[in-house]
């Protein structure tokens, strides 16, 4: 009895066990087998019946590829009458390492792929490189640097397709200072092959000494091919690639300072001077009279930041008054080039012939390794007497008699009149040290604001940065996605004037608006389109939908603030 139940129990078991189990089959197959680093590959995986809302378990991917993409799709089809239907999910992988790589097993409700082996190969030199449509380069301009010396890290992107799209990893260096310089386009013609080159500069200061590494720098992009056939493909699915690319990891030496170096500070620079301006003439030098020294350090491969401040020596005779000293940092073919203005107004409080001794900075000249000082010479001033006229008192006329010596006063002057006129000649001394020094903050203001200036410089600003947007507002109407880029930089400078160099992205942050960073990937998108001389219209840019979002953020009056950390994004070669 307990066996005929057992019976009937297995038949039910298989009876109700889902079909796919029984005749369902799970397979996986990579398009390659053998692929260079910086390739990817595309492993297909196929269920022969309708998945449900799960999938299978692709973590085990994860230990030798990246997994870039994971798209899933089902099919019916039916011929002569026989009906079938399978899930698919195709992946594009990106290989972590070199080396003979294992695509591991995949599971789904108890079914196993079979295993594969993938042969991941270095990439080749750069020579072969350049036969491909797209790679590339990463170089440095020394591979042996002192401590908190400058080193220039240039990363070229080389295409000869059109681009949907690129991403591109952090520079995040540890114990680093790193300044983007620029973003470079161009074109350039490769064994008779033209490329657009995509250029970008980086400006690097090791703060420690030691070994900086520079890791490998991971590039994607997104290659744009042709719409599919739409009876075949009703969506209009755009074909092209996914690629993956790689710069290669470089190592440079960081140097210690150097142990014959005297100087207070460590100023390593390709080349450093000193200059000063004077407001006027310093032989028109008048006691209680301010002129105005201005005196600017200047520095190749250095920051404003890494310029220590001047040691102005004391001067009998002369009181100094300085302003807040000014830095900033300008960028040349050469790297950065940091610079330290410090001004200050000299108050003579004596006549006669003086000297402003010398002043002088020593640094260490990165290209001869070896000591140097910068050097102003000292100055010869002659200080003339002061044009204000103190009357003095008159003597008297007769000579006093020996009543007078007894302690009274001298004829025609009282102890009062004494005491008044000592009084007003200290009046007199104040009044002139307030002249004098609100005649020096007049020329110091006369000095920064321009002479033909009518309106305040806030009013200015708010002019310049209305006009920037109504011709921003134009060229968006127009729907050019070059001009509008050009007319959306400019706005953003006028906008945030602090915020340095300025492109989509970084106005993208600055605006902090998800819709407008979208709007303005869209843009980039659309952007690398023309810079393979054809467009299709098939990005989400519009300038009119851009042109409602920037009006509701104006409306909101967005807070200006500074430089964003992110890096910026790349633009391709406009044509």
């Amino acid at each position: 009895m307990c066996r005929k139940k057992l019976q009937t129990f297995l038949a039910i078991i298989f009876l109700v066990l889902p079909s796919f189990v029984l005749a369902t089959t799970l397979t996986a197959t990579a398009n390659r087998s053998h692929i260079d680093i910086e390739e990817t590959l595309e492993l297909s995986v196929k269920l022969d019946a309708q998945a449900g809302g799960d999938g299978p378990d692709f973590t085990a991917l994860e230990m030798n590829f990246d997994i870039l993409s994971n798209n899933r799709s089902t099919q019916y089809r039916s011929v002569n009458g026989k009906s079938e239907s399978w899930t698919e999910w195709k992946l594009i992988l990106s290989p972590k390492k070199i080396g003979m790589l294992l695509i591991p097993s995949v599971s789904y409700r108890g079914l196993y792929t079979e295993a594969q082996i993938i042969e991941v190969k270095q990439q080749a030199p750069n020579a072969n490189n350049r036969a491909k449509d797209i790679f590339i380069e990463a170089s440095v301009s020394n591979e042996t640097v002192s401590v908190q010396e400058q080193v220039i890290l240039t990363v070229k992107l080389f295409t000869s397709v059109n681009l949907r799209s690129i991403n591109s990893d952090e520079l995040d260096l540890e114990d680093t200072l790193q300044i983007e310089l620029s973003e470079l386009r161009y074109q350039k013609r490769i064994n008779g092959k033209p490329y657009a080159v995509i250029e970008v500069k980086y400006a690097l200061f090791p703060q420690t000494s030691g070994t900086l590494h520079i890791p490998s720098l991971t590039y994607t992009a997104a290659t744009k091919g042709r719409v599919r056939d739409p009876w075949s493909d009703p969506f209009g699915t755009q074909t092209g690639e996914l690629k993956r690319l790689k710069t290669k990891a470089i190592d440079v030496e960081v140097q210690a300072a150097a142990s014959s170096y005297t100087g207070q500070h460590w100023l390593p620079s390709s080349a450093l001077a000193l200059e000063q301006e004077w407001s006027n003439d310093p032989s028109t030098f008048k006691v209680g009279e301010p002129i105005t020294r201005v005196i600017t350090l200047t520095a190749e491969g250095l920051t404003g930041a890494q310029l220590p401040p001047l040691e102005l020596p004391d001067v009998e005779g002369i009181k100094y008054y300085p302003d807040q000293a000014q830095t900033q940092d300008q960028t040349s073919e050469n790297g950065l080039i940091g610079i330290r203005t410090e001004t200050l107004a000299l108050v003579p409080m004596k006549s006669g012939n003086m000297t402003l001794p010398e002043i002088s900075i020593t640094w260490w000249d990165t290209q001869t390794k070896s000591q140097r000082v910068a050097t102003l010479p000292e100055t010869q001033i002659e200080v003339a007497p002061s044009t204000v006229i103190q009357q003095q008192p008159q003597m008297p006329s007769v000579a006093p008699t020996g009543e007078q010596l007894d302690g009274a006063a001298p004829q025609g002057i009282s102890v009062e009149q004494s005491r008044l006129w000592m009084m007003v000649s200290a009046l007199l001394a104040v009044i002139c040290l307030f002249l004098a020094g609100m005649n020096w903050r007049l020329r110091r203001a006369l000095q920064k604001v321009p002479t033909n200036a009518k309106a305040s410089v806030r009013s200015e600003h708010i002019e310049s940065e209305r006009q920037a947007y109504e011709s921003m507002i134009s060229a968006c109407k127009d729907d050019s996605p070059v001009e509008a880029r050009k007319k959306i930089i400019a706005w953003g400078n006028q906008r945030w004037p602090q915020a340095g160099g300025m492109n989509l992205s970084h106005i993208g942050q600055l605006c902090e608006n998800q819709d407008i960073q979208q709007a303005l990937h869209a843009l980039d998108a659309e952007i690398y389109q023309l810079a393979g001389n054809q467009s299709t219209g098939n990005t989400s840019w519009s300038g009119k939908k851009f042109i409602e979002l920037i009006k509701a953020l104006r409306a909101k009056k967005v807070t200006r603030r500074g430089d964003s950390k992110q890096l910026k994004a790349l633009y391709p070669l406009n044509n």
